[in-house]
């Protein structure tokens, strides 16, 4: 599988850095994401409801699934401290996929999917054996 390094290298020639303050919203819960966003700097955090989920620090992708499913962002995605951001159009991100970026995508995604679970199991310790 690619490094981090070798598949930011080959986003950043497609995408523009943003700056964004601590406390700004980065992505609205129910929007369809514009961009995926990958955290080059700072911390974010997605809330669902009024809970913080997961907490994402550098080298986070960000948006990834909804290139895929062209679904609206179930969560609010929140900047806690000052951040920066290399966004990505969703058409650009495709392009640039192969197979090897594809497993880390997916290994990413599967990352977030089982912090997001661990957080909920967290919360709600009387529901966990459901799972």
């Amino acid at each position: 599988m690619q490094s981090f390094d070798s598949i930011l290298g080959r986003l950043e020639p497609v995408g523009d850095i943003a700056t964004v303050p601590r406390g700004a919203i980065v992505v609205h819960s129910g929007e369809r994401p514009r961009h995926v966003a990958v955290l080059l700097e700072g911390t974010v955090e997605e809330i669902i409801g009024t809970s913080v989920v997961v907490s994402d620090e550098p080298g986070t992708l960000l948006g990834a699934e909804r290139v895929f499913d062209d679904r609206v962002s179930v969560g609010t995605i929140r900047a806690v401290t000052n951040c920066s951001l290399l966004l990505v159009a969703p058409d650009q991100f495709r392009a640039v996929l192969d197979t090897n970026i594809g497993e880390w995508v997916l290994a990413h995604l599967d990352s977030r999917v089982r912090a997001a679970r661990d957080a909920l199991v967290a919360a709600y310790p009387d529901v966990s054996g459901a799972a």
